[in-house]
């Protein structure tokens, strides 16, 4: 489940080309660069558990790789909590400066098998005929 818009915006260098949830633990964010500007070093991804409430972001730093002629790169997020919601954006970096963000995107991780089997089942006879 993916919501959100792509980023193609003339003020962007970069657009966002999806985020989907690859395992119940892990996401991949995936983005293109439209220039082969070199004022973009790398991307901070930013995330956050929309089901905890908390308006915290956690942050991973993506830097841009240089046998990279395409453009093209991503990222996988792993470690997330099982068949939960979380929202996601981009910010490109050149060494301090920070550029403009991309739209946030929602993906949630995939459903997995219990961790635990039922508890506190009771079975009882209904109709006796």
């Amino acid at each position: 489940m993916i919501h959100g818009t792509r980023t193609n915006s003339p003020h962007r260098p970069y657009t966002t080309e999806g985020i989907p949830a690859i395992s119940s633990t892990s996401i991949r964010v995936s983005w293109k660069l439209l220039t082969d500007s070199p004022y973009v070093e790398g991307f901070f991804v930013r995330f956050r558990d929309m089901s905890g409430g908390s308006q915290n972001f956690n942050m991973k730093t993506v830097m841009r790789s240089d046998e990279d002629n395409s453009g093209a790169d991503s990222h996988v997020i792993s470690n997330l909590r099982k068949f939960t919601e979380y929202e996601v954006f981009l910010m490109p970096f050149f060494r301090k400066m920070e550029g403009q963000p991309s739209n946030s995107l929602h993906v949630q991780t995939l459903e997995d098998a219990p961790s635990a089997p039922p508890s506190g089942l009771i079975a009882s006879l209904i109709n006796a005929t």
